[in-house]
């Protein structure tokens, strides 16, 4: 690395000069060359050949080293575990990459090379999308502090004790630690506007690079722009590169799709940041399969029965462990955000009697799971966590679901100052809301009128809020009522659940009784099908009905194929 820095601050401090690729003729030579096999006359003719007016023939290039110590940098993360303090020495040369990388692409815009420039530039936004701002102002000032003193862990312990700025620090060493006595290292560092810098990579790469560097750089800005919470933003760049459609058609680019499912991921957390619970769930319900792990690349599948070379390129795909996104944060987002949607959806369709719908499957399959248990302890997981949750308000105790979603450790992940708490405050406020339509949703057909204040009270809400509420379900068509003053009116015209069933027997005793006058025509051959409306759906001229089914005719043979 640091051979490669001298170099690139060399061709800056001389810019007329420049390095070219070294035939393999001459680098056959020189290599004979060093081992003293050509006479004195060949090596001056190779070295005029070497070194033509102001270009430098190397073996080589610039961009080619900087690659492959990319490589070397990833592949020496994913050999060492987590935990050491080995993988955190490798994750400080992430910024003596990022600033070979940077002085390579001004190398390769200054001689004029732009079929390069955008591959560095990439290079550069792969190394930088994931930081948060807070976490890049902190690698600069620990570069910043490791190029002007050194190794951290070689600094005396004196020169960072708290008495080591005292201003009455007297200057005996029997007293104090002469390495106290020049104080604290302490470092100014300006800050970096990231924003800016993608945005100048990425107009590089979008006017100079091919089709797979467009995508992942659009990739990388997505998720750079979601991870600042902007979500609407990061939803708009989504829409307008279509980059659904470009994903769908690149089966064989196995790491562009997990970067993919990384922006989805991301673009999920951000809106769920933001309350936007729909919006979030549509984002994480995704990825969050049961398989999150290995769509993420952050770990391995079993490997039992498969390909081995299968699982060392699935091995070489991994992601480093820095840049990991937590799963359990991950299925903390993914299961509130369908707990929010799914416990009034559930109240809502057990008043009107709507079988098979479901707002999410996986939260159902673990709730259902949940419930067939005999005996439950404490929750102890997250996921525990938040099925507890879902539990206490369906029932209506919306105090204890506030408990248990906001006190999971899990949220302290998040980056971003006050992001915890504000994250907290918001998911109170839903849960209340969420608890409040949900009692509505249940409970309306017990009740002529409900007063706003009772309400209110009964869940820890401003007035005003509960008529916002109540009123967009009004709105929407949710709940049959009206205001009177600070009082709901419920219109009970919604059927009971005893008409509701007497309904729904007799839509299908209908059913059944037209299917049977169909199979009846069918085997008779008289008459046709009933409801000629229906040809289309059932197939025609005696064709029998769709899935195969074949008409007999007079004779006990089969008629025709069955419709599509």
């Amino acid at each position: 690395f640091w051979y490669a820095l001298r170099v690139l601050d060399l061709l800056a401090e001389n810019p007329e000069l420049r390095l070219g690729p070294m035939g393999s003729e001459d680098m056959a030579e020189l290599v004979l060359a060093s081992r003293g096999e050509v006479n004195a006359e060949a090596l001056k003719a190779l070295t005029e050949r070497l070194v033509q007016g102001n270009t430098l023939y190397v073996s080589g290039a610039v961009v080619d080293t900087v690659m492959r110590l990319q490589e070397s940098y990833l592949r020496s993360l994913r050999g060492v575990f987590p935990d050491m303090t080995k993988y955190v020495k490798h994750v400080a040369d992430e910024s003596k990459l990022v600033l070979l990388a940077e002085r390579a692409q001004e190398y390769y815009e200054r001689i004029g090379d732009l079929a390069v420039v955008p591959r560095i530039a990439q290079l550069r936004m792969e190394l930088i999308y994931y930081r948060h701002h807070t976490m890049d102002m902190a690698m600069q000032r620990e570069q910043a502090f490791e190029s002007k003193f050194g190794d951290k862990l070689l600094v005396h312990p004196a020169c960072t004790s708290s008495g080591a700025n005292a201003a009455d620090l007297k200057k005996d060493a029997s007293a104090t630690n002469p390495a106290a006595w020049m104080g604290k290292p302490s470092i100014d560092v300006e800050p970096r506007d990231l924003f800016a810098t993608m945005d100048d990579l990425c107009k590089i790469t979008f006017k100079y690079g091919d089709d797979r560097i467009k995508t992942r750089s659009m990739l990388c800005k997505i998720i750079h722009v979601a991870l600042h919470d902007d979500y609407h933003a990061a939803r708009d760049l989504l829409l307008m590169s279509h980059l659904q459609d470009t994903i769908q058609f690149s089966e064989g680019d196995v790491e562009t799709q997990i970067l993919y499912n990384r922006m989805m991921v991301t673009l999920g957390l951000c809106a769920f940041r933001s309350g936007l619970m729909e919006e979030a769930h549509y984002c994480l319900s995704e990825v969050c399969s049961g398989k999150s792990k290995e769509l993420l690349a952050q770990g391995v599948a079993n490997w039992r029965n498969t390909d081995p070379d299968a699982e060392k390129a699935e091995r070489r795909r991994q992601t480093p462990f820095h840049m990991h996104i937590s799963l359990d944060l991950l299925e903390a987002s993914h299961l509130t955000s369908a707990m929010l949607q799914e416990v009034p959806a559930t109240a809502l369709k057990g008043r009107n009697m709507l079988k098979g719908y479901w707002v999410s499957k996986y939260l159902r399959k673990h709730l259902d799971y949940y419930e067939s248990q005999l005996f439950l302890g404490p929750p102890e997981t997250p996921r525990d966590h938040l099925l507890a949750a879902t539990k206490a308000l369906a029932r209506g105790d919306w105090r204890k679901a506030v408990d248990y979603v906001t006190g999971l450790e899990v949220w302290k992940l998040l980056p971003g100052d006050n992001a915890t708490a504000d994250l907290k405050e918001m998911l109170t406020m839903r849960i209340k809301t969420e608890g409040l339509r949900t009692y509505l949703f249940a409970n309306a057909g017990h009740y002529q009128s409900v007063s706003q204040t009772m309400l209110a009270a009964n869940f820890d809400l401003e007035p005003n809020k509960v008529h916002s509420v109540v009123s967009k379900m009004m709105i929407e068509g949710q709940l049959k009522a009206s205001w009177d003053a600070d009082t709901i009116l419920l219109h009970r015209d919604e059927p009971s659940r005893l008409q509701a069933l007497a309904a729904s027997l007799a839509d299908k005793t209908e059913m059944l009784v037209e299917t049977n006058e169909r199979l009846l025509d069918a085997r008779t051959g008289k008459g046709g099908f009933k409801d000629e409306m229906h040809l289309g759906r059932y197939g025609g001229g005696g064709r029998g009905f769709r899935g195969g089914h074949r008409a007999r005719d007079d004779n006990g043979r089969f008629g025709g194929r069955g419709g599509r």
